[in-house]
């Protein structure tokens, strides 16, 4: 809670100095001390979301769904203040007639739109299929399988599975329809590849599983 609070106010802070240069500039007539009070409004707040987002997603469990969803905080934190800038730029080039401001606005419009969407899709994808939260379910589902009479090794376990099915969410559609037969074929090739009296994992192995 006192971290919560220290960012909020340092996040107040800041935004509050960027609006008095904001400010300040208009009586001025100051272009450099306006886009640095703009610039200083921007990073306090959107720096502000990006750390309290952090500090309530990673709580006690930082799993990979939160991780996902502060990716996108931080994307999203990071390009609108430089979108706000490239419009600014591209309105200002617009009303005054300048087509080196409009070609400047214009094109950082464009690479932070790109940039975005390809750091969107990284994302999405680094925290899809495989992940070391899913491992870590399929190891701990290998283990309590014994109690079913069925021993495998489970780092070969999840690695046969890895190699067979691109996600867990194929598996699990796999193995929901019965009358194809797919469970029982499973089971008996890891009874040919992964054969054990015991489970043989530990969460510090879960690194070690390649990916597929």
């Amino acid at each position: 809670m006192t971290k919560l609070i220290i960012t909020l106010l340092f996040g107040i802070a800041g935004s509050f100095l960027g609006y008095k240069l904001i400010k300040k500039s208009k009586n001025e007539q100051n272009t450099l001390l306006k886009l640095v009070g703009f610039i200083t409004l921007m990073s306090s707040t959107f720096g502000c979301i990006i750390i309290l987002s952090f500090l309530k997603l990673k709580g006690t469990e930082w799993s990979d769904d939160n991780k996902e969803l502060f990716g996108l905080i931080s994307i999203l934190s990071i390009s609108v203040p430089i979108l706000l800038i490239g419009l600014k730029l591209l309105l200002k080039g617009r009303k005054e007639k300048l087509n080196l401001l409009l070609i400047t606005g214009s094109t950082w419009i464009i690479i932070t739109l790109l940039c975005s969407y390809l750091s969107i899709q990284y994302i999405q994808n680094a925290t899809s299929g495989w992940t070391q939260e899913s491992r870590l379910f399929y190891l701990e589902k290998c283990e309590a399988l014994s109690n079913e009479g069925k021993n495998y090794k489970c780092n070969c376990y999840v690695e046969e599975l890895m190699k067979k099915y691109a996600s867990p969410e194929e598996y699990q559609k796999s193995m929901s329809d019965e009358s194809t037969g797919e469970k029982e074929k499973l089971e008996s090739e890891m009874n040919s590849l992964c054969p054990c009296g015991k489970a043989d994992y530990n969460e510090d192995e879960i690194e070690e599983i390649p990916d597929f």
